[in-house]
């Protein structure tokens, strides 16, 4: 799984946003507060031009979770 993060009213990119994906499951997201990842979750940060890239075995549709320190992400914003 690739790809960029951007802000949704400049259109710039967004350097060190931690992106956390997990094999897919109903319910809320996880709350982490280590760097422990098992096999079906992965975690990297996005570079400079906001762009990231992990592997994942995922058995169902993987999910996102991106986030930063002191932002705020309105996940209904923006499609």
């Amino acid at each position: 799984m690739s790809g960029r993060v951007i802000d949704f009213g400049t259109r710039e990119p967004i350097e060190n946003v931690r992106i956390y994906v997990q094999d897919g499951f109903t319910g809320s997201g996880p709350i982490l507060n280590h760097d422990d990842i098992g096999e079906k979750e992965a975690l990297t940060y996005s570079d400079e031009n906001g762009e990231f890239s992990v592997e994942i075995k995922a058995e169902n549709n993987p999910v996102l979770y991106p986030s930063k320190t002191n932002e705020y992400w309105n996940y209904n914003d923006g499609g």
